[in-house]
């Protein structure tokens, strides 16, 4: 267990679908720069949405980000990011929605979390190739505390066959 005050390494998803998608990512590296370090970051991917149909594409992304935040306190300061960022919650039963931008929380170092507000390992991530896909290429030998499973073993397995591919971005 990581004593408080000690640094953890947050490994991230970020999506996004509305507006201008490279510009949300930077804005959200910014909001991510004010309470940590980002370590390393993926390319920017772009994928169909997962889950619902949708006329926008996601642009997504992985990154380590380095706090000394507590796992809540981290997901509470993710949650603030979304709201200052314009996104909207839907009060109905839909689960996926378009979104200016989306912060998941895939691992917390090698902690296992389990409890209302948080559960880490991220529950879906092992199903969804846009988050595998980036976590791949920036951590492919990190494992899963839970089975010792690779990241690059689970991109191998991963039968999501919704498109994904790299952005090339002209520097």
């Amino acid at each position: 267990m990581t004593q408080i005050g000690q640094m953890r390494n947050l490994y991230l998803s970020l999506g996004t679908n509305l507006g201008d998608r490279i510009r949300n990512m930077e804005e959200a590296f910014g909001y991510l720069q004010r309470k940590g370090n980002i370590k390393r970051k993926s390319s920017f991917y772009q994928s169909e949405s997962w889950g619902y149909q949708s006329k926008n594409h996601f642009v997504n992304c992985c990154l380590i980000w380095e706090c000394e935040l507590e796992p809540l306190e981290a997901l509470e300061y993710l949650k603030w990011i979304e709201r200052e960022m314009g996104r909207k919650y839907k009060a109905t039963g839909e689960k996926y929605t378009d979104r200016s931008i989306d912060l998941d929380i895939i691992f917390v170092d090698q902690e296992k979390i389990d409890n209302d507000e948080l559960k880490v390992p991220h529950v879906h991530y092992k199903q969804r190739r846009f988050v595998l896909e980036p976590l791949a290429e920036i951590a492919p030998e990190w494992t899963d505390p839970e089975d010792g499973k690779s990241m690059k073993e689970y991109l191998d397995l991963c039968s999501d066959r919704l498109g994904v591919s790299k952005i090339f971005l002209d520097k």
